[in-house]
Order: structure tokens, then C-alpha cells, then sequence
């Protein structure tokens, strides 16, 4: 069994601290083919929400001929709804403080949460994973800003 010449610690984007190998990995070597592979991600969050009012938030992307495995929403480091097609429920919803998921109107590139509360202000991400060979994943965040409304 080889063991990795040193490990260094690298944070991702949502904080998480992780360690990465230095040596070459079989997924490092790996070159993927033209047209086989995740290739962009775009979010759409709104910049501010009324609370209690809805939000959209799409997350579009491209996965260049292969098919999706799975698309999963985070509030900051939580998981708060998934979507894997190849499941029975594809839809998954995971409790988060601060509103409900609108699943009649949630697929696999929006989520829709109503009666949006302060608390969830902060970032959002969306993370894609294409299916196998590949597996290719990658990730965005946006920030979402609720307001209250103020009565005149």
C-alpha cells in the first residue's frame, strides 16, 4: 500500500476543512473525453425577499452528454433538498430552520421555498454531480437576503 509523501489541509468554499493527497490519484490522472463531462453551473438566487414571501432559486447547468445524478441545495453547510432522478422519490427534503420547500414546485434545476424567515439570510449553494462514469462535481453559491417588511 503506498502512503502520500505529505497531506496538506485546504478549505473549500463552504468552510469545510478537508485533506488532499499530494501524490497523483487515479481521478487526477483521469482525462476527461470532449463532450463527456459537467461542464458549467449557473445560480440564479434572488439578491432580497420579502419574509414570508416565496423564493426561487434555479440552478442551470450543463452536463455535456451525461445524465444527472444528483442536484443537492445547501444553506450554508446543511443540505436541505436533493434531487436524484434514478431514485424511486427523487425528491428529498432535509429540515432547515427558516422555511418549507415548495416540493409541487421543486425539480431537478429549482427549488422554491416559502414563507422565508431572517434567519436564512446568507449563502446558498448548488452542487451537480453527473452520473457514472464520470461523477464529475462541481459547485456555486450565491448570496439570499430577507427582508422584513416594513409597514407604513
Amino acid at each position: 500500500m503506498l502512503l502520500p509523501a505529505r497531506c496538506e489541509r485546504v478549505a473549500t468554499s463552504l468552510n469545510r476543512i478537508v485533506s488532499v493527497d499530494t501524490l497523483p490519484t487515479l481521478s487526477s490522472l483521469y482525462k476527461p473525453v470532449d463532450g463527456l463531462a459537467l461542464k458549467q453551473i449557473d445560480i440564479s438566487v434572488p439578491v432580497a425577499v420579502v419574509q414570508g414571501h416565496k423564493a426561487v432559486l434555479k440552478c442551470t447547468f450543463d452536463l455535456e452528454g451525461d445524465k444527472l445524478y444528483s442536484m443537492k441545495w445547501y444553506r450554508g453547510a446543511g443540505e436541505f433538498y436533493r434531487y436524484t432522478p434514478s431514485d424511486p422519490k427523487p425528491i428529498k427534503q432535509f429540515k432547515i430552520r427558516g422555511f418549507h420547500v415548495l416540493e409541487s414546485e421543486s425539480n431537478a434545476t429549482q427549488v422554491v421555498l416559502e414563507n422565508v424567515s431572517r434567519v436564512i439570510s446568507g449563502p446558498f449553494s448548488c452542487e451537480v454531480t453527473a452520473d457514472q462514469p464520470s461523477f464529475f462535481t462541481d459547485m456555486k453559491t450565491a448570496d439570499l437576503e430577507v427582508e422584513i417588511k416594513i409597514q407604513k
